[in-house]
């Protein structure tokens, strides 16, 4: 069993971001090929939700190690502003110093073989780096999704350290691990002298919990459909303006099935309720809090449809729950752009239902064709056979290969 230093910011007991449920699976299916990960993350008062029933998902005899961090928004402002420089990369930067000193020690006493260090917060690279450099230990950056995007960040300076860090990462890491085929290509395009062999993808999945072998049933005729949609909804990159703009079209037909949209935990970004109003749809949009993890499965599963928001600015990356929606083995609406990665992984799975976010037109057609289908149970759905292979611990073997050829190429150099 060689030991692992695991440095991720997103980890229980922060509540509202599928981002722990990646770091989650690996710490629990990493020691069946051999590796034990300690988690280097930082002290609860950094995060900004919390809830004690996600610690419940930290798999039992995980070493657990908490750095000193503040969040310069709540910590260090005056009158509600605060240096940019406090907060860049981003609002975490404080526990870059504690992070690297901590993770050294941690590598050291442990005997590491390897550190990992996860996006999306990009100071968990930093602290990644530092131990790396300290210890002379190979690092793997679990890049997930593109950093330094077109239009994102906002503000020259984080853009600014943004691109530093993603070339610090490709100078240093020894893999750059990415979840999507497009965010390979995208790195391998903007790096060109960097081996392609160096970035590897190890894509999402879903964690089987034994709630994905039975179906549902289909949809009761007298009642109205349940479309939901779990998770955050950003203002850019999932923006449902358009969406609401063609539910409603749609709605106004008689003809169509009567719909109940649920937005499970879609965060404060977006005034959601009074823009539904706007649309007319403040009797169909219900917005809920959040979940715990197998609640919100048990939902998925129970629900009519699920709805996928991506803008085509994300082509590159495919949301977690994604994966998800395919193990609840339930009709999957892809409100995002079909060249994309998230189209393409829902189209190989056989769902037709897809249309551009930014297009009202192409979704107004898609949900004439697909709500009479949903109603009448004529929806194609995956078989549990055929996504068996996205399931967590079959990522994790994946990624324990990454590790095995980090720690072996590090031996040799030796």
């Amino acid at each position: 069993m060689r030991d692992l230093v695991f440095v991720a910011f997103h980890f229980p007991p922060l509540q509202g971001s599928s981002g722990i449920q990646r770091t989650l699976s690996f710490a629990r299916y990493l020691p069946e090929h051999g590796w034990r990960p300690h988690v280097l993350t930082v002290q609860e008062r950094a995060y900004e939700s919390v809830a004690a029933s996600t610690v419940d998902l930290i798999p039992p005899g995980t070493s657990v190690h908490r750095c000193w961090a503040l969040d310069s928004r709540r910590h260090l402002s005056l009158r509600g502003r605060h240096l940019d420089v406090l907060a860049t990369p981003d609002r975490w930067l404080t526990w870059t110093p504690a992070g690297v000193l901590r993770g050294a020690a941690l590598a050291r006493s442990v005997a590491a073989a390897a550190i990992v260090s996860t996006y999306p917060i990009a100071t968990a690279h930093l602290v990644g780096f530092g131990i790396s450099r300290l210890t002379g230990l190979p690092w793997v950056a679990d890049l997930r999704d593109p950093m330094l995007q077109p239009d994102f960040p906002d503000g020259w300076l984080r853009r600014r350290s943004f691109g530093f860090i993603e070339r610090l990462i490709m100078r240093h890491a020894h893999t750059v691990v990415v979840t999507t085929p497009g965010a390979a290509a995208f790195y391998r395009d903007r790096f060109p002298d960097t081996d392609a062999k160096r970035i590897v993808v190890v894509e999402n999945g879903y964690d089987d919990f034994g709630l994905g072998n039975n179906p549902a049933p289909a949809p009761e005729a007298s009642k109205a459909l349940v479309l939901l949609h779990s998770g955050m909804i950003y203002r850019k990159e999932r923006n449902p303006d358009r969406f609401f703009t063609a539910l409603r079209r749609v709605l106004d037909d008689p003809e169509m099935p009567r719909v109940r949209l649920v937005l499970r935990a879609p965060g404060g970004e977006l005034p959601l309720a009074a823009i539904a109003a706007q649309h007319g749809l403040a009797e169909t949009i219900e917005i809920l809090p959040p979940l715990p993890y197998r609640e919100a499965l048990a939902e998925m599963m129970a629900a009519d449809g699920l709805l996928v928001l991506q803008s085509k600015e994300c082509n590159y990356q495919i949301p977690a729950k994604t994966y998800e929606y395919l193990y609840a083995r339930k009709p999957v609406i892809g409100i995002t752009d079909p060249r994309g990665d998230t189209g393409q992984l829902l189209a190989g799975f056989g769902v037709e239902a897809i249309a551009a976010l930014e297009d009202a037109s192409a979704i107004e057609a898609m949900l004439r064709r697909c709500l009479p289908r949903l109603r009448n149970a004529d929806f194609p759905c995956p078989s549990a056979e055929a996504v068996a292979p996205l399931s967590r611990r079959a990522r994790t073997a994946e990624f324990a290969r990454v590790l095995d050829q980090a720690a072996a190429d590090s031996a040799n150099r030796a």
